[in-house]
């Protein structure tokens, strides 16, 4: 037992994307590393949803610690060679409904996501994305055991990990990354008896077959005023008061081999508290309140078991201790609204592992070390807490749900700006010094003052709204007017009459970093554009490279070709409706 040879360096709880990409990195770099897991791939998993934030986190985690097979995961293009059962992603859409009425068109908005090279993002299957990247850690060195049970954890001055079969592992260092069962979370009391969210919801959720494109069962284009894509290629949201439902295809690309489409419906317990009904019937019940989403979900069919849960937030007093941390998910969650999950869990990730590293080597594993990850976790946490609250709060009204949705798209504009900065500082100089400066250090701009002072203003007429002591229309007036006085992003994403903020083409997204480095007000330009020309410079690249790797392959090389220069793309939609009789 005092043989070093049987001493990991850190064991990790859990083979989800967080814990294989964790282990992958450490075990690149020369970690020891052991990942458990209760279960075994491939297995059913939801969180399917990526955000530019997301994979460009995945790029920089490639590029930063030397794990290519990272950037695999951080576009659609590129995930395709190892998961091919993915979808593609080119925006999210949401749809306001109001019981029994039709859908307004003019009530829709929508947010596009990066085009090539950059993107666009994707439908994780994860089943299959997990499989690969728990291969991928395997490759690297690390020892997975599937299907064990973990009995008991000890800590002193080492980790021990008793596991059900009697067997013992020692490590240096332990990381849960085993989400709402953490272990460590239970043995060691961390969680809060009651979640400190205010955000209050359950879910109902399976996979489909047979989920028509919602572009041949909604209004006719010419009704939308929107950009040209797709919503069968989006994150699709039928928003209402009282809850939000996700329709996430996995089908929604020419060259798809994967027929299932990710669907559930979040509840706001206030308004639609458990009756205790059996899931799909009470799903089928919901949807039938809605004419379109009827429309929509009309001869859709689970293709497994539903589940349904009890309210899915949950919180931690703290996400460190001596010689452990909680990866994101173990220590806390939510809502899956503004498909946040994936990107906290890349941040986590990117967080601690320089930190980690460092502590193998000095062994000097100081709780204090790991301090400025639980704080900035934990403001994260509160602060996608407030967004998704005040979101459903909003939803009384689509006039409230316009203004506040303006909290979102500024926030995920100014940390896609921030991820460029990492990335271009990474990328051409190996420089990490930026992960630990403000506004660099956090999710959705909440190290960033000025949008932070905006957001908590905005809230507050939320909170009136739900207190009763501001009307909804006069609270939308006042986020709107703070919001152009803020002056944190071009006019589209504060026009309230805009319902797209950004066309997303290669030509707009150089405008885009035109005006942020010469139009923007002077704080936003020096912390966020000031990497411009170098980072034109790194996208040029990636166009060079993704041509010369589909020059034989003219149909690839023609779509790639036009997804950087138009939103146009209808091709995929024509073959849908020849095959189905849409």
């Amino acid at each position: 037992m005092d043989d070093r040879a049987d001493l990991y360096d850190v064991c990790i709880l859990g083979s989800g994307l967080g814990g294989t990409i964790l282990g992958a990195i450490l075990a690149r770099q020369g970690a020891r590393v052991l990942i458990l897991d209760r279960s075994a791939h491939p297995r059913f998993a939801i969180g399917e949803s990526t955000i530019p934030s997301t994979t460009g986190c995945l790029k920089i985690l490639a590029r930063r610690f030397d794990v290519p097979e990272l950037d695999n995961l951080s576009s659609f293009a590129k995930i395709q060679a190892v998961a091919p059962t993915c979808g593609i992603k080119r925006s999210f859409s949401f749809f306001y409904n109001r019981p029994g009425e039709a859908q307004d068109p003019t009530e829709w908005m929508e947010y596009r996501t990066f085009p090539p090279p950059l993107g666009p993002d994707i439908h994780m299957y994860r089943q299959d994305v997990d499989a690969y990247m728990a291969k991928v850690a395997v490759s690297y060195g690390v020892h997975l055991e599937e299907r064990v049970e973990v009995t008991d954890v000890e800590i002193d001055d080492e980790v021990r990990i008793r596991l059900g079969d009697g067997r013992l592992h020692r490590a240096r260092f332990i990381v849960d990354g085993s989400g709402y069962r953490s272990e460590l979370a239970d043995r060691f009391g961390l969680r809060d008896p009651t979640p400190r969210m205010s955000t209050r919801s359950r879910v109902i959720f399976t996979h489909m077959q047979g989920v028509a494109p919602f572009d041949h069962r909604g209004p006719a284009r010419p009704r939308r005023g929107l950009t040209r894509t797709p919503f069968h290629q989006s994150t699709l949201h039928h928003i209402f008061d009282g809850g939000w439902m996700w329709v996430i295809p996995f089908n929604n690309h020419p060259g798809a081999v994967n027929e299932l489409t990710s669907v559930g419906v979040h509840l706001d317990l206030e308004k639609n508290p458990a009756r205790g009904l059996d899931p799909e019937a009470e799903f089928w019940e919901i949807v039938g309140r809605f004419p379109a989403v009827a429309r929509h979900l009309e001869g859709a069919r689970a293709a497994r078991p539903w589940v349904s849960t009890g309210r899915v937030q949950y919180s931690s007093q703290t996400a460190i201790g001596r010689r452990f941390l909680l990866l994101p998910h173990a220590a806390g969650f939510v809502d899956a609204l503004f498909s946040s999950g994936l990107s906290i869990s890349t941040w986590g990730v990117n967080a601690i592992a320089r930190e980690l590293l460092d502590a193998l080597a000095a062994d000097d594993f100081d709780v204090a070390r790991f301090q400025p990850y639980d704080a900035m976790l934990r403001r994260i946490v509160d602060h996608y807490d407030q967004l998704v609250h005040g979101a459903y709060v909003s939803w009384r009204s689509f006039e409230l749900w316009n203004a506040w949705y303006r909290m979102w798209t500024i926030g995920a504009f100014l940390q896609v700006a921030s991820e460029l900065v990492q990335l271009t500082r990474v990328a051409w100089d190996g420089d990490e010094s930026v992960f630990a400066e403000a506004p660099h250090r956090g999710l959705q701009a909440v190290d960033y003052a000025p949008f932070v002072d905006l957001f908590d203003a905005c809230y507050r007429d939320i909170r009136e709204v739900e207190a009763g002591r501001l009307a909804p229309a006069e609270a939308a007036r006042q986020i709107h007017a703070r919001v152009a006085r803020a002056e944190l992003a071009p006019h589209t994403f504060t026009d309230p009459a805009s319902r797209s903020p950004i066309t997303a083409t290669v030509g707009n997204i150089v405008r885009l970093l035109i005006w942020g480095r010469y139009e923007s007000r002077g704080d936003l330009r020096r912390h966020f554009f000031g990497e411009n020309p170098r980072l034109i410079r790194l996208m040029l690249g990636e166009v060079a490279d993704t041509a010369w790797g589909t020059r034989s392959r003219p149909r690839d090389l023609y779509r790639f070709v036009r997804d950087m220069v138009t939103t146009r793309n209808e091709e995929f939609l024509a073959a849908r409706s020849l095959a189905t009789g849409s």
